[in-house]
């Protein structure tokens, strides 16, 4: 039995130590296609599981109105199953316009500011902005409207 309780403790401190490694890895930029993967199989704090960043109403000057590339912020709810669908989508694309477009989510309790000037009512809702201008807004976004948008402001 001794033995038994033993071997059940080596084995959580390894998992633990696999599970260091996996988020020091993570953390590093040294391997950028694994890490939106297995960011995805992870849960985040809010239950959202995503490797796109997800932004507040502080943070949307710096990192929406200032970009010098194109940006995408989908506006989600924590309630809403449709945004939890797009956010896949999300990630793929941000994987594959790494250099060239960036893409935010910004949960609407997070930014009420934000979602009274674009009158966002809807969830999800996708904003385009380019050169910082407003440039495109879509209700109700399925993900065949996110590569639709990326690809009418490359």
């Amino acid at each position: 039995m001794e033995q038994i309780r033993g071997s059940n403790q080596l084995v959580l401190t390894v998992t633990r130590l696999i599970c260091l490694w996996f988020s020091v890895g993570i953390s590093s930029d040294s391997d950028p296609l694994i890490k939106p993967y297995v960011t995805l199989s992870l849960p985040s704090k809010d239950g959202l599981v995503s490797s796109v960043q997800n932004i507040t109403e502080v943070e949307w000057y710096s990192h929406v109105q200032n970009s010098k590339v194109p940006v995408m912020v989908v506006v989600i709810t924590r309630e809403c199953e449709r945004c939890r669908s797009l956010l896949p989508t999300l990630s793929k694309l941000d994987l594959e316009y790494k250099d060239q477009f960036k893409f935010y989510t910004m949960d609407a309790d997070d930014g009420p500011t934000i979602t009274d000037i674009y009158s966002i009512r809807t969830f999800p809702t996708t904003i385009v902005v380019k050169n910082g201008d407003h440039v495109a807004q879509k209700a109700g976004t399925e993900p065949e409207d996110l590569y639709y948008l990326v690809n009418l402001f490359l």
